[in-house]
């Protein structure tokens, strides 16, 4: 229950040198399982009745996924735009959600990935090439039973 009530909301502005801001994409960041099922909102008998949190937000479908760890890393959003090199970024936060009570500390995580997940490709190709290997034993046992049952 305490998850909502306790809902990271925080906000964040990427801003240049020159003052233009750039945009950060704060939509598709939870799971399709999460926001066609997971998190649909549910038929109610008094439609005036209050949740604590709007469940059908990205933010609270991504911040209700539990962690096993005290330390997490949770998607805020994407920033599509190219950052080039030898240029000054600020990001502009809106600190919304206190963590001094509890001794907590926020960081933010500016990374690129890939449909693998990160910017390492070996992981991808090493599953591939496993996967490849097994397949292919898997072929030469299939042979060797047939050949024993007809010889």
């Amino acid at each position: 229950g305490l998850i909502g009530k306790y809902f990271f909301n925080d906000t964040y502005a990427l801003m240049t040198s020159t003052g233009s801001r750039i945009s950060i994409d704060e939509t598709n960041i939870a799971q399709s399982v999460d926001k066609e099922y997971k998190f649909k909102l549910p038929q109610v008998s008094n439609p005036n009745s209050v949740a604590w949190l709007n469940v059908t937000n990205e933010h609270v479908m991504v911040w209700y996924q539990m962690e096993t760890f005290p330390t997490f890393i949770k998607l805020w959003g994407h920033i599509w735009s190219t950052l080039q090199a030898g240029v000054s970024y600020t990001i502009v936060i809106n600190n919304i959600f206190e963590v001094e009570s509890f001794d907590g500390k926020k960081y933010i995580y500016l990374s690129t990935v890939n449909a693998l997940g990160g910017t390492n490709k070996f992981l991808g190709i090493a599953f591939l090439i496993m996967a490849g290997v097994v397949f292919l034993i898997m072929i030469i046992f299939v042979v060797l039973y047939f050949t024993k049952i007809h010889g």
